[in-house]
């Protein structure tokens, strides 16, 4: 049987120069930020963000975008006319967001038929409750109905109390997204609703129509 001191000397790291310590730190580092950008490129793909915008970056977006995404303590809400760019500021938000955690987004319609073809099962909203950050696209677009009002004050109510990451994208001013969330006579779940999201930093988007500028 060896003794302790050639056991040990058995598994001495073996010396290296500086500059292989550094090359080796270089591969290293470049491993993991590849292992980053995989895992980035998969939570994406999983997200339900369409093709179009999945190439969408934060650079041209309104800072305030990047400014929360640096620090999302609160949901945001961009607001502003059609094709004034809030859906891919909204899209950069989420890939940005993907280095971290898990991103997903949808309409609210979406939803919906997602929750219906589970038969409103008790995971239905799993997926939307859960998620690292969310964005629920057109609200107050699409015609609204007992049951998307009812899922809406799901979400709304779950990720507010979580404190994940929401954005909500809208086309409308305060007054109007309130009124078109509205469903028969009892307003008690839209107040509800829009009391949280008055929680939500908004950016208003202005200007001209993006695809006409651009033809």
């Amino acid at each position: 049987m060896g003794s302790l001191c050639t056991l040990t000397s058995a598994f001495e790291v073996p010396k290296r120069s500086a500059d292989e310590w550094a090359r080796i730190n270089r591969e290293v580092a470049a491993f993991e930020r590849r292992e980053a950008d995989r895992r980035r490129r998969e939570r994406v793909e999983r997200s339900g963000i369409p093709a179009r915008y999945r190439r969408a970056v934060l650079d041209g977006c309104p800072p305030e975008v990047a400014a929360w995404c640096a620090k999302p303590a609160r949901p945001l809400m961009l607001r502003g006319e059609v094709g004034l760019g809030k859906t891919w500021a909204a899209c950069a938000a989420l890939i940005a967001l993907a280095s971290e955690r898990s991103v997903v987004f949808a309409t609210l319609r979406q939803v919906a038929d997602e929750a219906r073809a589970a038969e409103w099962g008790e995971n239905a909203l799993a997926r939307y409750r859960n998620a690292g950050a969310l964005c629920i696209d057109d609200l107050g677009k699409d015609r609204m109905t007992e049951s998307r009002l009812s899922l809406l004050f799901e979400i709304v109510k779950a990720r507010d109390e979580s404190g994940k990451p929401t954005i909500y994208t809208t086309n409308y001013p305060w007054e109007d997204m309130v009124r078109r969330l509205m469903v028969g006579e009892d307003i008690s779940l839209v107040k509800t609703i829009t009391s949280r999201l008055q929680r939500c930093l908004v950016v208003d988007f202005k200007g001209t129509d993006r695809r006409l500028r651009h033809g």
